[in-house]
């Protein structure tokens, strides 16, 4: 299943991701969202396709803030901001 993520009117608040629901929240009142508010994520991946997959759907309307590449802890990781703020660190295990 692709990567979907879950916009802010989403009845379900939930992510679907390589064959798993995850279900999220943040019990604020949604007509009140905070720019500073703060959730982040870090996801291992087996492929090095589908992390590059996932971490382009991640940026599309995003900011990539550490662009895929080698990196002295890994040998690939990228780090990227969704288009809801949400902030994600992929590496290949």
């Amino acid at each position: 299943m692709p990567l979907g993520i879950a916009s802010p009117d989403d009845e379900d608040d939930s992510i679907h991701e390589r064959g798993q629901d995850q279900v999220v929240g943040d019990g604020q009142d949604r007509s009140r969202v905070e720019e500073d508010k703060v959730c982040m994520a870090r996801e291992e991946f087996e492929s090095a396709a589908e992390l590059e997959r996932v971490y382009a759907a991640l940026a599309d309307g995003g900011q990539a803030l550490m662009p895929l590449g080698a990196y002295g802890f890994s040998t690939r990781f990228g780090w990227v901001n969704d288009r809801f703020g949400v902030s994600w660190q992929l590496n290949l295990a």
